[in-house]
Order: structure tokens, then C-alpha cells, then sequence
């Protein structure tokens, strides 16, 4: 492990241990925060756009999962009607 020390805004230690769960987690937030954003992902970011639209991501897929239950639904009412009236 490796120490470091920084100046942040005055405001930001209370932001982070609200984000980190507490004063003791900060490293280990800090640190998980720094890989994730090297890597791209953004979702540790509370608030963030990618999480924003992840989260609006998944609200659609789950309509669309139920938009396509209710056609499926439809279609085989549809077919039980033809075949009633044949």
C-alpha cells in the first residue's frame, strides 16, 4: 500500500467518506474509484452520465421485455380466434 497525500477543496473529505461508507474506507474507495475510471467505467461515479443512462438502459429493455410479452400475448389470441372462425 502505498501513501499518499493531497489538498482537495474543503468540502470534499466529508463527500468522500458519505461515498466511501465512512472515514476508515476512503483509501480503499479512492482507490477503487482511480482503477474504474482508468478502465472507463464511469458507473462509480455517483450521478453520473453513464450511470444515468445505464440505469434509462435497462428501464427500456424492461419495457421492451414487456411490450413484447404483451404482443406475444395478442398474437395468440389473434391465431385462437382464426382457427375459432374456420
Amino acid at each position: 500500500m502505498a501513501r499518499l497525500n493531497v489538498t482537495v477543496d474543503d468540502d470534499v473529505p466529508g463527500i468522500l467518506a458519505d461515498f466511501a461508507g465512512g472515514e476508515r474506507k476512503l483509501g480503499a474507495y479512492i482507490s477503487k474509484l482511480v482503477h474504474s475510471v482508468s478502465m472507463g467505467d464511469q458507473e462509480m461515479q455517483p450521478g453520473g452520465d453513464f450511470e444515468m443512462l445505464r440505469l434509462a438502459c435497462a428501464a427500456m429493455a424492461g419495457k421492451q421485455r414487456e411490450h413484447d410479452g404483451r404482443l406475444l400475448q395478442l398474437e395468440r389470441q389473434l391465431a385462437a380466434v382464426i382457427a375459432n372462425s374456420q
